[in-house]
Protein backbone atom coordinates (compact mmCIF):
# COMPACT_ATOMS: atom_id res chain seq x y z
CA UNK A 1 0.00 0.00 0.00
CA UNK A 2 1.54 3.43 -0.62
CA UNK A 3 2.10 5.79 1.70
CA UNK A 4 -1.11 7.54 3.28
CA UNK A 5 -3.31 5.28 1.03
CA UNK A 6 -4.87 3.76 4.44
CA UNK A 7 -6.30 7.53 5.21
CA UNK A 8 -8.37 7.25 2.27
CA UNK A 9 -12.18 7.18 3.23
CA UNK A 10 -14.92 8.97 5.72
CA UNK A 11 -14.29 9.47 9.22
CA UNK A 12 -16.38 10.35 11.89
CA UNK A 13 -14.82 12.27 15.37
CA UNK A 14 -15.77 9.89 17.95
CA UNK A 15 -14.06 11.99 21.20
CA UNK A 16 -11.67 14.65 21.90
CA UNK A 17 -8.99 14.75 24.82
CA UNK A 18 -7.80 18.18 25.84
CA UNK A 19 -8.81 19.70 22.69
CA UNK A 20 -10.38 22.89 24.66
CA UNK A 21 -6.95 23.27 26.14
CA UNK A 22 -5.43 22.84 22.76
CA UNK A 23 -7.93 25.53 21.39
CA UNK A 24 -7.11 28.18 24.14
CA UNK A 25 -3.37 27.85 23.77
CA UNK A 26 -3.43 28.77 19.73
CA UNK A 27 -5.84 31.38 20.25
CA UNK A 28 -9.02 30.69 19.88
CA UNK A 29 -11.62 32.67 21.70
CA UNK A 30 -14.55 31.61 24.41
CA UNK A 31 -17.05 31.56 22.55
CA UNK A 32 -15.69 29.32 19.17
CA UNK A 33 -14.11 26.75 21.76
CA UNK A 34 -17.44 26.47 23.12
CA UNK A 35 -18.97 25.64 19.51
CA UNK A 36 -15.70 23.65 18.52
CA UNK A 37 -16.03 21.61 21.98
CA UNK A 38 -19.81 20.26 20.68
CA UNK A 39 -19.20 19.52 16.99
CA UNK A 40 -19.30 16.40 15.12
CA UNK A 41 -16.56 16.13 12.80
CA UNK A 42 -16.11 14.93 9.28
CA UNK A 43 -12.99 14.03 7.41
CA UNK A 44 -12.99 12.94 4.04
CA UNK A 45 -9.64 12.35 2.12
CA UNK A 46 -8.65 11.41 -1.34
CA UNK A 47 -6.11 11.22 -3.41
CA UNK A 48 -5.84 11.18 -7.32
CA UNK A 49 -2.23 11.32 -9.26
CA UNK A 50 -0.45 12.91 -6.34
CA UNK A 51 -3.27 15.67 -5.18
CA UNK A 52 -4.35 14.75 -2.17
CA UNK A 53 -7.89 16.37 -0.59
CA UNK A 54 -9.02 16.49 2.43
CA UNK A 55 -12.79 18.09 3.19
CA UNK A 56 -13.58 18.71 6.85
CA UNK A 57 -16.78 18.90 7.42
CA UNK A 58 -19.01 20.04 10.52
CA UNK A 59 -22.78 21.01 11.81
CA UNK A 60 -20.88 24.81 11.92
CA UNK A 61 -18.15 24.87 9.14
CA UNK A 62 -17.02 23.07 6.32
CA UNK A 63 -13.07 23.57 4.76
CA UNK A 64 -11.27 21.72 1.31
CA UNK A 65 -7.93 21.20 1.93
CA UNK A 66 -6.23 20.35 -1.76
CA UNK A 67 -2.24 19.89 -1.33
CA UNK A 68 0.80 18.15 -2.56
CA UNK A 69 3.15 15.96 -0.25
CA UNK A 70 5.84 18.32 0.67
CA UNK A 71 5.01 21.74 -0.79
CA UNK A 72 3.33 24.58 1.43
CA UNK A 73 -0.07 26.08 1.14
CA UNK A 74 -2.07 28.75 2.54
CA UNK A 75 -5.18 27.28 4.82
CA UNK A 76 -7.61 29.02 6.63
CA UNK A 77 -8.35 27.07 9.85
CA UNK A 78 -11.14 25.97 11.11
CA UNK A 79 -11.41 29.14 13.51
CA UNK A 80 -10.42 31.37 10.72
CA UNK A 81 -7.16 31.60 11.57
CA UNK A 82 -4.34 32.18 8.63
CA UNK A 83 -1.69 29.74 8.35
CA UNK A 84 0.62 27.87 6.26
CA UNK A 85 0.61 24.17 5.79
CA UNK A 86 2.93 21.09 4.49
CA UNK A 87 1.52 17.79 4.77
CA UNK A 88 4.32 15.02 4.41
CA UNK A 89 4.22 11.31 5.39
CA UNK A 90 6.61 10.27 8.33
CA UNK A 91 6.76 6.50 8.25
CA UNK A 92 2.81 5.25 8.89
CA UNK A 93 2.22 9.02 9.51
CA UNK A 94 0.84 11.58 7.86
CA UNK A 95 2.29 15.00 9.39
CA UNK A 96 1.03 18.67 9.05
CA UNK A 97 3.02 21.18 10.29
CA UNK A 98 1.03 24.46 10.25
CA UNK A 99 2.35 27.93 10.46
CA UNK A 100 1.01 31.34 11.80
CA UNK A 101 1.48 33.87 9.73
CA UNK A 102 0.56 36.81 11.44
CA UNK A 103 2.95 37.64 14.53
CA UNK A 104 2.01 36.22 17.59
CA UNK A 105 0.73 33.23 16.11
CA UNK A 106 1.40 29.49 17.32
CA UNK A 107 2.68 27.18 15.04
CA UNK A 108 1.25 23.36 15.55
CA UNK A 109 1.95 20.27 14.36
CA UNK A 110 -1.13 17.58 13.53
CA UNK A 111 -0.31 14.10 13.54
CA UNK A 112 -2.47 11.55 11.68
CA UNK A 113 -2.25 7.66 12.65
CA UNK A 114 -4.03 4.58 12.50
CA UNK A 115 -4.51 2.69 15.71
CA UNK A 116 -4.11 -1.35 15.60
CA UNK A 117 -8.20 -1.02 16.53
CA UNK A 118 -8.55 0.64 13.21
CA UNK A 119 -9.61 4.12 14.43
CA UNK A 120 -7.74 7.81 13.30
CA UNK A 121 -5.79 8.99 15.88
CA UNK A 122 -5.38 12.81 15.07
CA UNK A 123 -2.60 14.81 17.71
CA UNK A 124 -2.45 18.65 17.74
CA UNK A 125 0.60 19.94 19.60
CA UNK A 126 0.87 23.67 19.95
CA UNK A 127 4.32 25.12 19.56
CA UNK A 128 4.61 27.04 22.81
CA UNK A 129 6.08 27.11 26.02
CA UNK A 130 3.95 23.82 27.18
CA UNK A 131 3.47 22.12 23.97
CA UNK A 132 -0.35 21.85 25.21
CA UNK A 133 -1.30 18.40 23.26
CA UNK A 134 -4.96 17.57 22.64
CA UNK A 135 -5.85 14.28 21.14
CA UNK A 136 -9.16 13.34 18.80
CA UNK A 137 -10.13 9.97 17.68
CA UNK A 138 -11.95 9.33 14.66
CA UNK A 139 -13.28 6.21 13.77
CA UNK A 140 -14.39 4.56 9.59
CA UNK A 141 -18.13 6.22 8.73
CA UNK A 142 -19.84 5.41 6.03
CA UNK A 143 -21.29 8.79 4.59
Amino acid sequence: MAAGQKFLGHWKLEKNENWDNYMKAVGVGLVLRKVGNSLTNYEEWKEEGGQWTLHITSTFKSKLLTFKLGEEFDEETMDGRSVKSTFNVEGDKFVQQQRGVKAGELNSTITREILPDGRMLVTFVADNKDNVTAMRYFTPHKP
